[in-house]
């Protein structure tokens, strides 16, 4: 008899806990991930955060969470992850009741990018281990990764004026990043300008004195296509980090940019920037140029070119960068100097690949 009271007990308790966890296991439990960043520059370390919420009394003994990102964000804890074509990473939590579970993964983008996790799944036991739950929860965090940036020195050192900063004295506003000299202090000068090595040396007052400078109306071209069969991505990565890099260097001297590349958005949308300005701008254009798809086909970027020339204004600068000087777009090139004041024409160039470069174009060496 008490076996037999023993055994209904059991399973009375066996199908009691399973008809609670068939109705209750996923309520008030809230599962997430979310990257640390918005935007991030390619090696920099980042972080997604992986977070559970069991609000409710009853615990979870077994919760199994699994979710797969791109391969190329490299992230370093690799214990309960698979790296194949993705990064499979699946764990067991053991989730008390009204407790939260926080996981801080870091990693490390490589590669330019716009990057999403699309869905979470999600797997619980019972307490006995007898029936698996399955749910698969929508997810919609989102990090891009910017082009990579360049060393400037390479192309100074071509042209100091190829980053349209014209040195002119007679300018009313200083710009401390061309230094003249020094030179007795003023009433009128700022204290941020004494230069107290230099007055306690000389016995008076001196102050740094700084060159002139006034900003541009920059119009970048950007062509993503290539004639490279070994070297074909590199090569399309370069001519979008060349326009980032030259972007990123104009604005933070305050001139004002517009952007135009033959390359298309996943979205299949036409990236055109008119008129940028500012701090702010940087982040917009490098959030563009991160959605390029390299896998889409390209605009003709000689056409790109001659499409611009009935508007183009005397006052703008226009850069063209571009992998492969082929004739047509020479032409178009050409064409483009014959109605503004100033073309540039720069040519990105990575080792083990040569390049014919024309006449008059700068060459940038990735």
């Amino acid at each position: 008899m008490t076996l037999l009271i023993a055994v209904f007990l059991a399973l009375v308790l066996f199908f009691g806990q399973r008809k609670l966890f068939d109705k209750n296991w996923k309520r008030k439990l809230h599962v997430s991930l979310a990257f640390g960043e918005q935007g991030v520059y390619p090696g920099e370390l980042c972080t997604l955060k992986q977070i559970i919420q069991n609000k409710k009394r009853m615990p979870l003994p077994a919760l199994q969470v699994k979710f797969q990102a791109d391969k190329s964000l490299q992230f370093q804890d690799e214990t309960e992850a698979v790296v194949t074509d993705h990064y499979y990473r699946s764990e067991v939590f053991m989730v008390g009741g009204r407790k939260q579970i926080t996981r801080t993964l870091p990693f490390r983008p490589q590669c330019r990018g716009k990057y999403s996790i699309g869905q979470i799944q999600i797997a619980a036991q019972d307490f006995f281990m007898s029936k698996k739950y399955v749910a698969v929860l929508p997810e919609n965090t989102m990090i891009y990764v910017y082009p990579r940036q360049l060393s400037m020195k390479q192309l100074l050192n071509h042209n100091k004026q190829v980053l349209g900063e014209i040195v002119e004295r007679r300018s009313y506003q200083e710009d401390p990043f061309y230094f003249r000299g020094i030179r007795p202090y003023q009433p009128y000068d700022p204290m941020k300008y004494i230069n107290w090595k230099a007055s306690a040396k000389y016995g008076e007052l001196l102050v740094n004195s700084f060159e002139s400078t006034y900003s541009r109306d920059v119009c970048l071209l950007s062509d993503v296509e290539t004639d490279s069969v070994f070297y074909r991505q590199e090569m399309q990565e370069a001519a979008i980090s060349v326009a980032s890099t030259l972007a990123d260097y104009y604005l933070r001297k305050g001139a004002r940019v517009s952007f135009r590349t033959n390359g298309r958005e996943d979205t299949d949308e036409e990236i055109v920037l008119e008129q940028c300005q500012g701090i702010t701008a940087i982040t917009a254009l490098n959030r563009r140029l991160a959605g390029i798809d390299l896998a889409k086909d390209s605009a003709d970027f000689a056409r790109m070119i001659r499409q611009i020339i009935p508007n183009c204004r005397q006052s703008r600068q226009y850069v063209c960068i571009t992998t492969r000087p082929v004739r047509d777009i020479l032409e178009a090139v050409t064409l483009l100097q014959s109605k503004a004041a100033e073309v540039l024409l720069i040519v990105p160039q990575i080792a083990g690949e040569e390049v014919q470069i024309p006449a008059g174009a700068l060459v940038w060496n990735i």
